[in-house]
């Protein structure tokens, strides 16, 4: 299976849903990109998270520049899931960025109405 990686604020209302869509599929390492906060706090029942914890009082380069360090020995794939739904945008425009540099390809995924596992399609 895929790795899945997920930005995530510390506005637990998504939690739900990002436990979701952790529990729907059997990921071959999960990586999840907020602050301290979120590391202390958020869990999901039988599975294993890598936190990667960032500041977000930092400027993206640097962002960037922590999530592909702490990616890039990491990630033993060649393409990764993304999820977007929780944390800020400028979460989002450094992991994006991140997995280009290190080469992988991209998907994203959603849960859909029914709440399983969906990719949307970029084509």
């Amino acid at each position: 299976m895929t790795e899945l990686i997920i930005t995530l604020g510390e506005n637990n209302r998504s939690w739900p849903y990002i436990q979701q869509l952790i529990k729907v599929e059997d990921w071959t390492n999960i990586f999840v990109i907020g602050n301290k906060v979120v590391e202390d706090s958020f869990r999901v029942e039988g599975k294993v998270i890598n936190f990667i914890v960032i500041n977000e009082k930092e400027t993206v380069k640097t962002i960037v520049q922590n999530i592909t360090r702490e990616l890039k020995e990491k990630i033993t794939g060649t393409e990764v899931a993304l999820n977007f739904v929780s944390g800020k945008g400028k979460l989002h425009m450094a992991l994006i960025p991140s997995v280009l540099k290190l080469g992988l390809g991209i998907r994203f995924v959603v849960l859909n109405e029914e709440r399983n596992m969906e990719e949307i399609k970029l084509f």
